[in-house]
């Protein structure tokens, strides 16, 4: 009996918390600007996602558009896309004494990430169709990208004109321990454990 009550323990705490997390980044890298603002040349998402059996979780990224110079002849050089929190926009303008101008736009990237304790999947979906990433066992993965492209519209010299380019997701599967000892090395703490999610952001 005492054999039992130990082996559900274990179980148990087995179930409840993450054993491994899955580092994934969603980027934009076609941007076309001057040298001004090469910095704006690429856009990036970063998640690292905890992953729990039985796991689906959901995330839809809007892109935003930017219009930098605008009124003067040069702005038809640009085509700059961005995901919405990504905001360093701001202190580039500042910076660069560039004006720069934020159009919200209909594009979006949605993120799904699945996981059933022995398999890890994403999907990627665009208004140009699904891309996806599996995962199978545990331990530490190599990273794995897949391309997704996604139809935008814009305007050149007063035309109307449309465009598909590709976002590349790359993720990566590591065991939470080896995250957890990143951490403490880096001079951070380190959680007990916790049956939520832990899904932080970066926009780069």
């Amino acid at each position: 009996m005492k054999f039992l009550s130990v082996f559900l323990l274990l179980s148990f705490s087995t179930a409840s918390f993450a054993q491994h997390v899955l580092d994934c980044k969603i980027a934009i890298k076609t941007n076309k600007t001057r040298r001004d603002l090469k910095d704006l040349r690429e856009s990036s998402i970063e998640r690292r996602i905890e992953l729990f059996e039985g796991q689906e979780q959901v995330e839809t990224f809007r892109i935003d558009r930017l219009i930098a110079h605008p009124g003067r002849r040069k702005t038809d050089s640009y085509l700059i896309r961005v995901f919405s929190e990504d905001k360093r926009d701001q202190e580039i303008s500042r910076d660069k004494n560039v004006t720069i101008r934020r159009l919200r736009t209909t594009e979006s990237v949605k993120f799904t990430v699945k996981h059933d304790g022995e398999k890890t999947k994403v999907l990627v979906e665009t208004n140009r169709g699904k891309s996806r990433l599996r995962f199978k066992g545990v331990g530490t993965t190599d990273k794995a990208s897949v391309v997704a492209y996604s139809r935008f519209n814009y305007t050149r010299k007063g035309k109307a004109k449309s465009s598909s380019e590709a976002i590349v997701t790359t993720c990566q599967m590591i065991p939470k321990e080896i995250i957890n000892e990143e951490m403490i090395k880096n001079g951070g703490s380190v959680s007990t454990g916790s049956s939520s999610n832990s899904n932080s952001g970066v926009g780069r």
